[in-house]
């Protein structure tokens, strides 16, 4: 009878424990839930600068603020690995859509001061001065 009370015993133990870890699991597996389901919330009311779809016109992107035209050019804009030196600061210049942006940075903080943008397919003089057509007939050859 002992053993029987015994048995009995570590049977009631076991499921208890067993519960115990049924209990646990479903409670980690909220605070997951409850994570993931705020993230998900937090970017959905994020407002969102940037526009998904599609690229900008010329006269459209003239207009947004330098922040954005910033992010647009991160997203969309190509290097044209075309830079020139100016007092103090630096420019960079970018193709986006069918149009041109030049970036002027300060050389010491990085802080973008300018953002221009032109049409016109006459670069300006210092951009032309790096582009070696030579290396442009190789690549076509």
């Amino acid at each position: 009878m002992r053993l029987h009370s015994r048995r009995s015993f570590v049977y009631a133990r076991n499921q208890q424990i067993f519960r115990m870890e049924i209990y646990q699991y479903l409670l980690n597996m909220f605070f997951v839930f409850a994570y993931v389901l705020a993230i998900a919330l937090s970017k959905q009311n994020r407002p969102s600068l940037k526009k998904q779809s599609s690229m900008y016109t010329f006269q459209q992107f003239e207009t947004l603020p330098s922040e954005m035209q910033i992010d647009e050019l991160g997203l969309h804009g190509i290097s044209l690995d075309l830079d020139c030196d100016l007092q103090g600061a630096e420019s960079a210049l970018f193709a986006y859509r069918d149009f041109y942006v030049e970036l002027v940075v300060v050389k010491h903080t990085d802080e973008i001061v300018r953002v221009n943008c032109f049409q016109n397919i006459n670069l300006p003089e210092p951009y032309l001065e790096q582009i070696n057509i030579a290396e442009i007939n190789a690549l076509l050859c």
